[in-house]
């Protein structure tokens, strides 16, 4: 949805975008004019998973109705248009070879991908890549194929690359644990690498095993049988299964402003950056950080977001918004007592508060602002989230319905600033991995090039009685390298490494390797 005011030949737009930047360059080109006099604005966002961060179609065309009609106008894409509107997932076809010793070591890993963009536009995801860096391998080869077909062009969906390509590496790496009658987390144990195999570069942390670990103890892996169709309560065959998870643990430049002001002994702090929250609870831990560096209860911070007008920000994606703006709030409130102290002379003192250097530096309010970087040496470290995933599979052995009836993730993702905010991450991570692994699928009528499943009716999601009891638990990652906060991404890895969980979970009940999703019942009768 967008809406559109026109004020001379100033334009205000009111959009649904994960990033206001790329809105706000794009519109500012297509009309010829000052960048400054564009701007956009998406305080709330609602969801936002890839998509929304390229500019919607909607926004350009809003803005040239109201610049025709000389009044504000509104357009809403329906959900049966942003079948074709919006972008999706791509579709592909992984050919994936393991080779190994007979005690578990790997010698040979390929992961050839053939995939597909647009006839008009590129857009590739990077499949390939969690298999380059997951395990210990000495011959490695991993490939993309693209060809282009008349479909809207594909975009970022959440976790791009790694939720797909973990489901061809986690699967294999199930299949081979099996074939070797090992245990599947000794085969990843056996296989640890102890420097990131894609580049060579050292780890900042790695707390893939101790995640393995946490969640086996957790979930009672000890329990499980590995031969499948050794478990069946009446018509019901009961697996477990288990997979990893990893996604890169990324972070971008960042500008943040804050404004102090006090009133006699109590001081007020606003927090201002262009950053917008997507419902992963931004503003709560942007807060929580500010209120922290000054030592100011929350109730007297407030944090300003999704404004073009803000100082700038990348946009909410790549799992780089906690660490990104997380830092350069904390940045940014580090300068202002560094500034307080010095203009109070009381550069030596630590334990002085905002308000006493305020006032001894007889201020009633003040302001700076920051732009934070990544640290200088992290280009020298390969930094990523870790995670790994246990559940409880029944499939009825006469219809092939699968259900999920429990769910265990242990998460290695650095500091973790807010753990309620944190685990709801996790808790729809896994349930989106939850419908790609059974339920979500695409289906295009070759006849006139539209989707069929237009609709909830026809593309199916979970809903809350698919869902079983998920628990979380945070593994201890301590990285004082990935920046200066020790913060990874949490909102997308723990997507990765779901559906093939759930598929071996499957295998374990049934004894059928399913290798294409869904896996809807036809696939297991």
């Amino acid at each position: 949805t967008t809406i559109a005011v026109w004020e001379g030949n100033k334009l205000t737009l009111y959009d649904s975008t994960q990033d206001l930047a790329n809105t706000q360059q794009t519109i500012a080109t297509m009309f010829q004019l000052p960048l400054e006099n564009v701007r956009v604005i998406a305080r709330y966002v609602g969801g936002g998973f890839g998509s929304k961060l390229t500019m919607g179609g909607q926004a350009e065309l809003a803005a040239m109705a109201a610049r025709h009609l000389n009044r504000p106008v509104k357009i809403a894409i329906t959900r049966q248009m942003a079948q074709t509107n919006a972008g999706f997932r791509q579709q592909n076809r992984q050919h994936f070879r393991l080779g190994a010793t007979p005690d578990g070591t790997l010698t040979a890993l390929a992961h050839e991908i053939t995939t597909h963009t647009a006839t008009h536009d590129l857009f590739v995801e990077q499949t390939g890549v969690i298999s380059q860096m997951m395990y210990a391998v000495p011959n490695l080869l991993t490939t993309h194929r693209v060809f282009p077909l008349n479909t809207q062009v594909p975009c970022p969906t959440r976790a791009p690359g790694e939720a797909p390509g973990s489901f061809a590496l986690e699967s294999a790496m199930d299949e081979l644990a099996y074939q070797l009658k090992m245990d599947p987390i000794a085969l990843r144990i056996k296989n640890e690498p102890t420097r990131n195999p894609a580049d060579g570069k050292p780890w900042s942390s790695r707390s893939l095993v101790p995640a393995m670990q946490m969640g086996a103890a957790k979930f009672g892996w000890d329990k499980r049988r590995p031969e499948p169709r050794s478990t069946k309560q009446g018509n019901w065959l009961v697996g477990y299964g288990m997979a990893a998870a990893s996604r890169a643990a990324l972070q971008r430049e960042t500008s943040a402003r804050v404004i102090l002001t006090r009133q006699n002994r109590s001081v007020t702090a606003v927090i201002e950056l262009a950053a917008t929250d997507i419902g992963t609870g931004s503003y709560t831990i942007l807060t929580q950080t500010a209120a922290e560096r000054l030592g100011l209860p929350i109730n007297q911070v407030k944090v300003k977001l999704g404004d073009s007008a803000l100082p700038a920000t990348p946009g909410s994606g790549g799992s780089w918004g906690a660490a990104s703006y997380g830092s350069a709030v904390d940045a940014v409130c580090t300068k202002a007592l560094t500034e307080l102290r010095q203009q109070a002379n009381r550069a030596d003192s630590d334990t002085a508060t905002v308000a006493d250097l305020m006032k001894g530096a007889r201020l009633a309010s003040f302001q700076t602002e920051v732009t934070d970087k990544p640290p200088a040496d992290k280009v020298n470290y390969a930094s990523y989230s870790f995670g790994a995933h246990f559940c409880e599979v029944w499939v009825d052995e006469l219809l092939g319905i699968v259900r999920v009836k429990r769910f265990v993730m242990a998460a290695a993702a650095g500091r973790i600033l807010n753990p309620k905010t944190a685990s709801s991450q996790v808790i729809g991570a896994i349930i989106w991995g939850t419908g790609m692994a059974l339920m979500e699928e695409s289906l295009l009528d070759s006849r006139y090039g539209n989707f069929t499943t237009r609709t909830l009716a026809d593309y199916h999601v979970p809903v809350q009685l698919d869902i079983g009891a998920i628990e979380v638990v945070f593994v201890p990652d301590e990285d004082h390298i990935v920046n200066r906060l020790g913060v990874k991404g949490i909102g997308e890895m723990p997507m990765t490494g779901v559906a093939a969980a759930i598929a071996n979970a499957v295998f374990n009940a049934t004894g059928k390797r399913v290798r294409e999703l869904p896996i809807t019942p036809d696939k297991l009768l």
